[in-house]
C-alpha cells in the first residue's frame, strides 16, 4: 500500500453504477415471477454442520441437527462463501479467517446483532490456511474438541443470544426487529414466488437455523444487505495498513479522520466500519459523534467522544448507552440550529480533550462522524469541526449526483492538510434492496426505547477508566412504570435549564415525566482540565447539600445562578440558567425524571445501568429545550406501556376499521371498540391525550408549498 504523503493530496473515486451481484460461488437465484427478482443473501453449501446442545449435567455435548433448542451450531464453509442472517448471536471461528461487518473474528465470542431495520449482517469466509488462535472460553475448548475429527475449512460457531432486545418489539412496533418472516410472505410484493426457492429456505433454516439466528436465502426488496463498495474497501484497507505519519520533531501523528456528506449516504455506517479497522489494528480508537441526531453511542442530543478497544457489530440502537463517554457535552436537541454557538464549543471541547489525551508511546487515532447538513450554517460548522480537530484524513461521501468536489477548501483553514478521499454513497454496492428503511424520528425512538429498557448486568469492565458494558441485557416486560427509582436529594443537584426561562417554583413541574441529561464531575485528565480527585468531588458537598462555590464553578461563566441560600429554601436544587461547564462537567446518560416529591425535597431518578457506578460523580441534571425546539422527549411508546400499548394498538386498528363518521364518534366518547366488543377506555393511560382539539387554530396549519388558491391564480 502507499504511504500517506504529509502533504495534501486528492484521489477521487469516480462513483459509477452498480449491479449488485452475488456473493463468489453462490448459486443462481431462480427466477420469479417479478421483474426484479431478489439477490441470493447466502451462498453455501450444507457440507458438515453440527449441532451443540447440553445434557443433563449442563455438558456441552453434540446433538442430531433435527434436535430443538440447540445452544449453538458449528459449520464449515468454502473460501468466498457467506451466510446473511436476522438475530443476535455470538460469532467465534475455530479454524481459517472470516469477517463479519467487515471485521475478522478470531476464537472469542463476538456479539453480532443483524436486525432487519438496517443492511443485514453476513459471515463471510475469507480464507482456510491458517488456524484460528487460541480460545479465551472454555465453551469454544469444548466444541474445539467436538469438531476436531471432521473436515476443516473456515470453521464458524454461531451461539444464540437471548439477551431481551429481541423482545423490545412488544413495547414498540417499530422495534419489533428481529424476527425473519417467511419467504413465501416477503416475496409475495414481488409477484409470487416458486415452491422451490421456499423450500430451500426452509431447509436452510432447518440446518442451520435456531432461536435469535435465521439465514437469509434471498434478500428480498423488504430486506437490505450490507455490501461493502469496492473503494470504502480501498480507504479502509490503507487504514489497516498505511504507515503513521511523522511530524517535524520525528514523533508520531495519529491519524484523524472525519466523515462528511450529505444526510442518507452512509457516513455512520462507513465510520463504525473504519473504528473497527483502527481498533484491530491499533488496540484502541476514539470515536467523537458530532451528529446530534443519530448518535453512535449515546441516546440522541449529545455530542460524545467514547474511547473504544473493541470491535462493534451492530446498528446503533443495540449499542448505545452502554459506554461511559470520555468527555461528552450534552445539548438536549436532535439539530444545532437553534444554538449553533453551543455546538461549536462543545465540538471544540471534545476536540481538546482528544489532543490532550496522555496516550504516551501508544497510537490511538480518531474518527468523526459529522451531521448530514452541509449547506448554510451546516457547512460552517463542518468548518469549525475541522478547525479544531484537525484531520489528516477527510473522506467524503458523496452520492451520484454530487459533482465529485469536496465540500470544503482546506486552503482556507490554517494547520488543517488533510488527504482528501472521496467514496461513492449508499446508492452502491452497500443496500441490495430497498429495505424497510426507518426514518430519523423512528430511528431515534428505537435508540430511547433500547436505552431506556436496558437492565443491569453484571459484565462490566473498564478502559481508561471508563465504564463498559460488555454484554448488555434489556427487560422490556418491565414497564418504565414499574421500575424502581433512585431517590435523590433536591439539594445535592444543580438543574441547568439553557436558555429556558422557567421559574424556580415552576421548577418540578418542568421536570417531571422529562428526559435530562445527566451530569458527572469530568474525569478526563489533560493539560487544560483540572483532574478532580476523590476527595475533591466529596468537598463539593457539605451537611446541607451541594455548596454555593461548587454550583458557582461548575456553570459557565455568566449563567445566571439561583442559589439555595439566595432562595432560603434548602431543600431545593441550585437552579442555573445556563449551561454547564464544559471543561469540569461532562455528560453521562440520560436518566427519566419520574416524579419529584416538593415536601420531602426529593427527585425520583429511573437510571440506566451505565450509571450505576457513577453514582459519586453526579452533580445535577440539564434540561433540554421542548419539542417545539427539536427537543428529545420520552417516546410515545414507552408512556403507553405495562399494557396500555396493547389496548392503544388495538383501539387503534379497530377505530381505522370503522368509518369515519363512527371513528369521529368514537373519539368524542372516549373509547373505542375492539374485535371482542368490550369498550377500553385508553384515557387510562398517563401522559397521554387521544382527544382531537376542535375550533379555529385548534389544529397545526399545513404548509402548501407557496401555492396560491384557485382564485388568486392568475389566467
Amino acid at each position: 500500500m502507499e504511504a500517506l504523503a504529509s502533504r495534501r493530496s486528492t484521489r477521487v473515486y469516480t462513483p459509477r453504477s452498480r449491479t449488485p451481484r452475488s456473493p463468489t460461488g453462490s448459486p443462481t437465484p431462480a427466477r420469479m415471477a417479478s421483474s426484479s427478482p431478489p439477490v441470493a443473501g447466502t451462498s453455501w453449501t450444507a457440507e458438515h454442520v453440527m449441532a451443540v446442545g447440553r445434557d443433563s449435567t449442563d455438558r456441552l455435548v453434540e446433538q442430531p441437527a433435527d434436535t430443538p433448542g440447540r445452544y449453538a451450531t458449528v459449520f464449515s464453509m468454502r473460501a468466498g462463501e457467506a451466510i446473511a442472517f436476522v438475530g443476535i448471536v455470538d460469532v467465534c471461528v475455530l479454524q481459517g479467517t472470516a469477517t463479519v461487518y467487515e471485521q475478522c473474528v478470531g476464537a472469542r465470542w463476538q456479539r453480532v446483532y443483524s436486525p432487519t431495520s438496517h443492511p443485514l449482517a453476513s459471515i463471510r469466509a475469507i480464507s482456510d490456511d491458517k488456524e484460528s488462535g487460541e480460545a479465551d472460553d472454555g465453551e469454544i475448548d469444548a466444541i474445539r474438541a467436538l469438531w476436531a475429527q471432521r473436515a476443516g475449512g473456515v470453521v464458524v460457531v454461531v451461539r444464540t443470544v437471548q439477551c431481551g432486545l429481541e423482545s423490545l418489539g412488544r413495547v414498540s412496533p417499530h422495534a419489533d426487529v428481529f424476527k425473519l418472516r417467511p419467504l413465501a410472505q416477503r416475496l409475495r410484493a414481488q409477484g409470487g414466488a416458486e415452491d422451490s426457492d421456499v423450500e430451500a429456505e426452509v431447509r436452510l433454516n432447518a440446518v442451520l437455523g435456531m432461536p435469535g439466528f435465521a439465514p437469509v436465502l434471498y434478500v428480498t426488496t423488504d430486506l437490505q444487505l450490507l455490501r461493502v463498495p469496492t473503494d470504502w474497501t480501498q480507504v479502509l484497507e490503507r487504514s489497516a495498513q498505511a504507515p503513521v505519519q511523522l511530524n517535524a520533531a520525528f514523533a508520531q501523528v495519529p491519524p484523524v479522520y472525519v466523515v462528511a456528506g450529505a444526510q442518507g449516504l452512509g457516513k455512520s455506517t462507513f465510520a463504525r466500519l473504519l473504528t473497527n479497522q483502527l481498533v484491530s489494528r491499533f488496540g484502541r480508537a476514539f470515536h467523537m459523534e458530532a451528529d446530534l441526531g443519530q448518535s453512535e453511542f449515546a441516546a440522541p442530543g449529545a455530542l460524545t467522544l467514547n474511547l473504544l478497544d473493541s470491535a462493534v457489530c451492530g446498528p446503533p440502537f443495540a449499542h448505545v448507552g452502554q459506554r461511559e463517554p470520555y468527555h461528552a457535552v450534552y445539548l438536549g436537541a436532535v439539530t444545532p440550529k437553534n444554538d449553533p454557538d453551543r455546538y461549536a464549543a462543545g465540538v471544540a471541547q471534545l476536540a481538546r480533550a482528544y489532543h490532550e489525551y496522555p496516550a504516551g508511546d501508544r497510537v490511538v487515532p480518531l474518527v468523526v462522524n459529522t451531521q448530514g447538513w452541509v449547506r448554510g450554517l451546516g457547512l460552517d460548522l463542518l468548518y469549525t469541526l475541522c478547525e479544531h480537530v484537525r484531520p489528516t484524513h477527510y473522506v467524503q461521501i458523496h452520492d451520484m449526483q454530487g459533482d465529485g468536489q469536496p465540500l470544503l477548501d482546506f486552503d482556507a483553514l490554517e494547520s488543517c492538510d488533510p488527504q482528501v478521499t472521496l467514496v461513492s454513497a449508499v446508492g452502491g454496492d452497500l443496500a441490495a434492496g430497498r429495505g424497510q428503511r426507518l426514518a430519523a424520528p423512528e430511528l431515534r425512538t428505537l435508540a430511547l426505547l433500547s436505552h431506556l429498557y436496558q437492565a443491569e448486568s453484571t459484565s462490566v469492565s473498564g478502559i481508561g477508566g471508563m465504564q463498559h458494558i460488555e454484554r448488555p441485557v434489556w427487560a422490556s416486560h418491565v414497564a418504565l412504570a414499574a421500575r424502581r427509582p433512585l431517590a435523590v436529594p433536591l439539594s445535592d443537584l444543580i438543574v441547568w435549564l439553557g436558555d429556558e426561562d422557567v421559574a424556580a417554583s415552576q421548577l418540578p413541574r418542568a421536570l417531571n415525566g422529562t428526559l435530562a441529561g445527566l451530569v458527572c464531575v469530568a474525569r478526563a485528565p489533560g493539560a487544560s482540565a483540572h483532574e478532580w480527585s476523590d476527595a475533591e468531588i466529596r468537598g463539593l458537598r457539605n451537611d446541607s447539600g451541594l455548596g454555593d462555590q461548587a454550583a458557582a464553578e461548575l456553570s459557565e461563566q455568566g449563567a445566571r445562578i439561583l442559589l439555595r441560600s439566595q432562595a432560603k429554601d434548602l431543600s431545593i436544587p441550585h437552579v442555573v440558567y445556563g449551561h454547564p461547564n464544559l471543561r469540569s462537567t461532562t455528560f453521562t446518560t440520560h436518566v427519566l425524571v419520574r416524579s419529584i416529591d416538593v415536601s420531602a425535597g426529593v427527585a425520583y431518578l429511573v437510571l440506566p445501568p451505565i450509571a450505576s457506578a457513577l453514582l459519586d460523580r453526579v452533580i445535577g441534571l440539564v434540561k433540554g429545550p421542548g419539542a417545539g425546539a427539536f427537543g428529545i422527549e420520552v417516546p410515545a411508546w414507552a408512556m403507553v406501556d405495562g399494557g396500555y400499548r396493547e389496548r392503544a394498538m388495538g383501539a387503534s386498528a379497530a377505530a381505522n376499521r370503522r368509518p369515519r363518521r363512527l371513528a369521529r364518534a368514537a373519539k368524542r366518547q372516549k373509547f373505542v371498540e375492539q374485535a371482542d366488543e368490550t369498550n377500553v377506555g385508553i384515557q387510562e393511560a398517563p401522559y397521554l391525550s387521544v382527544e382531537v382539539d376542535e375550533g379555529v387554530g385548534a389544529a397545526t396549519m399545513r404548509s402548501h408549498g407557496g401555492q396560491m388558491r384557485r382564485a388568486l391564480q392568475q389566467p
